[in-house]
């Protein structure tokens, strides 16, 4: 899952927004087991949501549906592209218990507190993109297929200079705009089980999956 999901799914303390996203923005040797316990909570909660997401027969068929365009890189947009859907539709999942009643907006100031109160958690290499996702609002960008665009470009740009070719992930938009009916059935279908599994033990959460 994407950043957006993983803050969604994270625990309300604070401590937690930090932590869920550790994973994606630091090295697991860049994870002291110093920091606070909901910190470290979040971390694994991260990597739980991760293995239930890459082993879900509903995102493996979100997958099929593009990987003809966009081949190893179509787990990344599948990523992103739900990312989009949370916060298109985020009226319909907002009256989580966590969270009762909170628009997009109000949440993702209290993200960007977290982020901004907790920074002395953050492994160095963690900093300069949390700042960026704040000055840049990328997760209010997210509702928008113009903003999705923009964050794949970026990403592009990322890939682009790592594998030394060329990469245009934002292509995927188009493929979203042809399967967008049935990537939001995918995606209406599987989080509400990964929602479960979030916080359930490991051989409950496995049952889960379709």
């Amino acid at each position: 899952m994407n950043f957006l999901a993983h803050l969604y799914l994270a625990e309300a303390d604070p401590a937690a927004k930090v932590g869920c996203l550790m994973p994606d923005l630091a090295r697991p040797r860049h994870i002291p087991d110093t920091l606070p316990p909901a910190t470290l909570a979040a971390v694994r909660q991260h990597r739980a949501i991760d293995a239930f997401t890459d082993t879900h027969a509903i995102v493996a068929q979100s997958k099929a549906r593009l990987r003809h365009n966009h081949g190893h890189f179509t787990a990344v947009i599948v990523d992103v592209l739900y990312d989009h859907i949370l916060a298109r539709d985020w009226n319909a999942w907002r009256d989580d218990a966590a969270r009762p009643g909170i628009s997009l907006a109000d949440f993702i100031a209290s993200v960007h507190h977290a982020f901004t109160t907790y920074a002395h958690l953050m492994p160095a290499t963690m900093r300069p993109p949390i700042q960026r996702m704040i000055q840049q609002q990328w997760l209010a960008s997210y509702v928008s297929l113009e903003g999705i665009e923009a964050r794949l470009k970026q990403m592009s740009q990322r890939f682009m200079q790592r594998f030394e070719r060329d990469v245009k992930l934002e292509t995927a938009v188009d493929d979203f705009r042809q399967h967008d009916a049935a990537l939001t059935t995918d995606f209406n279908v599987f989080f509400p089980q990964l929602r479960i599994a979030a916080i359930l033990p490991k051989e409950h959460s496995a049952a889960l999956r379709g």
